[in-house]
């Protein structure tokens, strides 16, 4: 069966509102790339430091779930560093020897079309966060080269589908029904060459100079 009118509009308002998303997102100061051995970060703690730190200080709880990562943070590093900045991000693996750092609210676009973090501090001045990482990053961060086609469509039909879970499936019409299932296979082909080639990582950045990995997942 065709598409009807609303789905088509649907991708089609996504694809241009994406589109502008990310020409803006190639310009926003906390997309930050890695540059190890960056003489300017030497009076920052070192990698075995921050290890043991983040042992001590960081929990997190990641998971992998309707095509996002989602990765719950809790901690009280700030605790020994409340000089310094702090963000978590997430690493969308290596090219060519960096990698690139999407941290904090930039994952939610500049417009603010995603909800994929925030953050909070508890009555115990614990420092909590989640971070969303859909499976369309990965043709925008993690491949070389970008397959912007492939990200437009991929964030396109993740993002209708999880338009229709929000109304509930005991909501759902016997069309959004039929819907999903071809929405789910339309995502299937590209999930498939995400979980095989996308190495993220959940990071630390201090000062917006060096970053500490916590973990790395889909290894």
């Amino acid at each position: 069966m065709k598409k009807t009118k609303f789905h088509l509009l649907f991708t089609i308002l996504m694809m241009a509102v994406i589109s502008v998303s990310l020409t803006s997102c190639g310009d926003d100061n906390n997309t930050i790339i890695d540059e190890p051995g960056n003489n300017a970060t030497s009076e920052l703690p070192s990698q075995n430091e921050m290890a043991k730190l983040i042992a001590k200080h960081v929990k997190v709880n990641a998971t992998y779930l309707n095509y996002y990562w989602i990765f719950k943070v809790e901690s009280t590093l700030h605790k020994d560093f409340p000089n310094r900045s702090l963000e978590f991000g997430i690493g969308h693996g290596d090219i060519n020897g960096t990698t690139t750092v999407s941290s904090g609210y930039q994952l939610n676009g500049n417009r603010n079309q995603y909800s994929n973090y925030s953050e909070y501090y508890d009555s115990n001045n614990v420092f909590h966060a989640e971070l969303k990482c859909p499976i369309e990053f990965y043709f925008m961060f993690g491949k070389d080269p970008q397959d912007m086609e492939s990200f437009s469509l991929c964030a396109a039909y993740n993002k209708e589908l999880h338009f229709i879970y929000e109304k509930g499936e005991s909501n759902w019409t016997t069309e959004e029904r039929q819907r999903v299932t071809k929405l789910k296979n339309y995502l299937k082909r590209y999930e498939d060459e995400v979980l095989a080639n996308y190495d993220l990582s959940l990071e630390i950045w201090m000062d917006k100079r060096k970053s500490y990995v916590i973990g790395y997942y889909n290894r």
